[in-house]
């Protein structure tokens, strides 16, 4: 595995992270009838994750096959995690 890819998997799964952790947010903003608000954060981190994988297709397949394996992992260890809490 290249620096570069290493690099790029990373970068998907910090996003990754962000942008799934910060799914709790827009749920408690909706919940709390702040719904808008909610849905406003909710487009923001779908934009900000298309952009930063588009970047990563433009510099490459592999670079953005590395970052959306990153998303996808840590999508995976994070519904598993909050499956266990809530079980």
């Amino acid at each position: 595995m290249t620096p570069m890819i290493a690099a790029a998997f990373a970068l998907g799964a910090a996003l990754g992270a962000a942008h799934f952790l910060s799914l709790w947010g827009s749920v408690a903003l909706m919940r709390q009838g702040r719904t808008w608000l909610g849905v406003a954060l909710q487009g923001l981190r779908f934009a900000l994750l298309a952009a930063a994988l588009v970047l990563l297709a433009k510099a490459g397949a592999q670079l953005f096959l590395a970052a959306a394996a990153g998303v996808v992992i840590v999508r995976l260890a994070l519904t598993w995690r909050a499956r266990r809490a809530a079980g």
